[in-house]
């Protein structure tokens, strides 16, 4: 499973409840300087962005780690897929 940080402009947010139940390790961040400390600190698989945060302000994320950024439609099912495809489960048969 992966850890991730949610970076959103408000935390408490059912999806990353819903991540944490289905095995994934993730942070919530506020701002930038959240994320880069988490990045630095931590060690972070990928950054969720929130539709809400404008794609300026992830410039200089993207640059360092691997960013999923959601739009409006996006639903929790769709981010649980992309996620079992980007980090397979270990114990997952092949």
């Amino acid at each position: 499973m992966a850890s991730l940080v949610y970076w959103a402009p408000r935390g408490g947010l059912p999806l990353v409840d819903d991540l944490i139940g289905v095995g994934h390790t993730v942070w919530e961040a506020l701002a930038v300087s959240e994320v880069l400390n988490l990045i630095e600190h931590e060690s972070v698989d990928a950054v969720i962005v929130a539709p809400e945060i404008s794609k300026e302000r992830t410039a200089d994320i993207e640059t360092h780690i691997m960013t999923l950024r959601l739009i409006d439609k996006t639903t929790t099912a769709d981010i649980i897929w992309e996620l079992s495809l980007l980090f397979p489960s270990s114990s997952a048969v092949q």
